[in-house]
């Protein structure tokens, strides 16, 4: 009887990891979701000079940041490659890293993500690291 209980215990245990789990990467994907209908509607925040692949990459990041919303590299490298923006070099993650962080349009927090200057409070999105 108390190995039944200890088992019990541990499935459920093992259920509610899966949940919180599941329930991260609902958020992940209502980020996404929410991104990829703003890119459709916002206007193009484009510097002059736009025509590299690389501020390619930092004013397509610049129209995702426009809601205030800081987020994590790992995100932004799926919904700029879910649009179509090609990311040069072998680690996508690092060259959008290395982008956004030459571009003085953007500020990085380790905890938050990548976020725009002007933005006051950079409200978290969920995804993966900011590096």
């Amino acid at each position: 009887m108390a190995d039944k209980a200890k088992s019990a215990k541990f499935e459920k245990a093992e259920a509610l990891a899966e949940i919180k789990r599941l329930q991260a990467r609902v958020e992940e994907l209502d980020a996404y979701l929410r991104v990829h209908d703003t890119l459709k509607v916002l206007p193009a925040t484009r510097r002059k000079g736009s025509n590299t692949a690389k501020n390619a990459i930092a004013d397509a990041v610049a129209d995702l940041l426009l809601d205030g919303r800081a987020m994590r590299t790992s995100l932004i490298v799926t919904v700029l490659q879910g649009n179509g923006v090609e990311i040069p070099g072998k680690i996508p993650s690092a060259t959008v890293s290395q982008v956004l962080n030459r571009d003085s349009r953007f500020v990085a927090s380790r905890k938050h993500g990548w976020s725009l200057v002007s933005s006051k409070v950079a409200r978290p999105t969920f995804g993966g690291n900011t590096s």
